[in-house]
């Protein structure tokens, strides 16, 4: 699976990881200290290293220092 994820200032999804197990944390440094932050993530299959399906329902988290 390939999760991404997508930040308060960015424009864009970026890859986050290639997950192959269904337990994932991002421990990434919030982009200011300090500042709450939204994250948006969402994630689609890979078979045989091809995306294969639907992207996921986008999730957000509120990350707080």
């Amino acid at each position: 699976m390939k999760v991404f994820n997508r930040r308060d200032t960015d424009v864009d999804w970026q890859l986050l990881s290639h997950a192959s197990v269904s337990y994932f944390m991002d421990v990434r440094p919030l982009v200011q200290i300090g500042k709450l932050e939204l994250r948006r993530y969402s994630a689609v299959y890979v078979f045989k290293d091809k995306e294969d399906g639907s992207y996921s329902d986008e999730v957000v988290f509120n990350c707080a220092p």
